[in-house]
């Protein structure tokens, strides 16, 4: 606090504490000390300005400041107030049902009184009157009350009170727990997959999400309800089975052994709040049935493209691959060549003899083991022709600058004679008579056109030549760089 004086000599300044319910009242403020007999204030003789270290609400009040020298005295009185932080006398947890109300109060002194909201966590708006009909906030001096009706899972968690004035803010948070009956909404499993004798255990697992938390039980449906009631309950002694429980997780091991060790299992979660049920049907799984449906999709004079479906069995194992067994007319299966495919690659067979004769057998494959075969399948191999065009590349950025463009291909299928060079025929949108032609020699796949137009649409031809002709050609088009010198 400042005190500016002048006058000569130079006047001695003195500050006085006034305050009429204090002990201290009418003393010189630099005689004053706390318990610890120690001083918070000091003047500075110079300026007069008074300074109070470690300021607490004890030294709000009136103070005068005394000059005085030898011609005479003067006094000035100022006032001090001191802001406190806001500090919370009671923040309240609660916790309550689902469906039910969930009130919080939060109670908070300071000087000046502050002023309180609540937030919740991880919410950046704090709670208003009437924003929200399920939201009821009542304020009066130093206390705010927070009233949820209709309460949902969402509204479990933290919620902060904050308490600000102008000395500062503070906050305190306060937990609603919503009490809730099971819920295996996040069990994503209803059927599982195994065959006898697996090595590998097949896991059925449950996700019971509760609040208090849910005790957990499985059961089995009876194959025969005659012998006993409907469903079974599993506990550690059940054959061929291992209970694992991690929180609200439960999980059976299952290694079936015979054909009961199958069927319909029921995880059963309950709490004070309720119960609730998920049923998971483990299959026995067995070998894939017969390959529906093959197709020569695509035949050259030295490969063969299939089509195949395999069965449609949706309570069985998904399949692994497909597989093949060929050989030339004239042998037998024993000498076969075998082929297998992987499910979802090209279903290719490539290296065979042009105007020949081969016999086909499928099979799909699954983790238990391959299919019985399908019929055998009879084709003639086409003679030696003309290639098959080039695979198109899509670009990305192909263009080496404004004037030079990198065009990319894939190697087309010779059909049955090697490929000897690719022939490109390009040229501007709308000048087709004014084309190009550049040759690239196999095996070669890209080549790089030059003295282009800037910001220019191409079209391109793109052929392979092999010693039996030009095959058919790939079109497409192509734009050049825009030129930034």
């Amino acid at each position: 606090m400042k005190c500016g004086v002048t006058g000569r000599p130079v006047p001695e300044i003195t500050w006085v504490f006034l305050q009429s319910n204090s002990e201290d009242n009418g003393k010189d403020v630099t005689k004053i000390e706390d318990e610890q007999r120690t001083s918070h204030h000091t003047v500075d003789p110079v300026t007069g300005t008074m300074t109070i270290n470690d300021l607490q609400k004890r030294h709000q009040g009136d103070y005068k400041c005394m000059a005085k020298n030898p011609a005479g005295i003067i006094e000035k009185i100022a006032s001090l107030f001191v802001a406190e932080i806001p500090r919370f006398d009671i923040v309240s947890n609660t916790t309550e049902s689902e469906g039910g109300s969930a009130t919080l109060q939060c109670t908070a002194r300071g000087d000046p009184a502050p002023t309180l909201q609540y937030t919740k966590e991880g919410q950046l708006q704090s709670f208003v009157a009437g924003a929200d009909p399920r939201i009821t906030v009542r304020e009066k001096e130093r206390e705010l009350t927070l009233t949820i009706n209709q309460l949902t899972r969402e509204d479990d968690g933290l919620y902060v009170c904050v308490a600000s004035n102008e000395a500062g803010t503070a906050e305190k948070s306060s937990h609603v727990t919503v009490k809730f009956k099971p819920s295996f909404q996040n069990t994503p499993m209803h059927v599982a997959k195994t065959w006898l004798d697996n090595k590998i255990a097949v896991n059925l697992t449950c996700i019971a999400e509760s609040i208090p938390n849910a005790t957990i039980r499985w059961e089995k449906k009876q194959r025969n309800e005659m012998h006993g009631a409907p469903f079974l309950l599993i506990t550690e002694n059940s054959p061929n089975i291992v209970i694992e429980q991690r929180g609200p997780s439960s999980s059976l091991l299952i290694s079936p052994k015979t054909i009961d060790d199958f069927g319909v299992f029921e995880c059963i979660a309950a709490n004070e709040m309720g119960e609730a049920r998920h049923i998971i049907t483990l299959y026995e799984a067995t070998a894939p049935g017969p390959i529906t449906l093959v197709e020569f999709a695509e035949i050259t004079a030295n490969s063969i493209r299939f089509n195949i479906d395999g069965p449609n069995e949706p309570n069985n194992l998904d399949l692994d691959s497909y597989e093949v067994y060929y050989h030339e007319a004239g042998d037998s299966m024993d000498t076969a060549i075998k082929r297998l495919w992987p499910i979802g690659t090209p279903y290719t067979l490539e290296n065979l003899k042009p105007r020949h004769s081969y016999f086909f057998r499928f099979y799909a494959k699954n983790a238990v083991g391959l299919s019985i075969n399908s019929r055998d399948f009879e084709r003639t191999m086409p003679d030696v022709g003309p290639p098959r065009p080039p695979g198109y590349i899509p670009p990305t950025n192909e263009s080496i600058d404004a004037n030079r463009y990198r065009l990319q291909w894939t190697e087309a299928e010779d059909n049955g004679a090697r490929i000897l060079d690719y022939q490109v025929k390009y040229w501007k949108d709308g000048e087709k008579d004014k084309f190009r032609v550049v040759t690239v020699p196999a095996p070669a796949s890209h080549t790089i056109l030059s003295g282009l137009s800037p910001s220019t649409r191409y079209y391109y031809e793109l052929t392979a030549r092999n010693e039996r002709g030009i095959g058919p050609a790939m079109n497409n088009t192509f734009t050049t760089a825009h030129d930034f010198s």
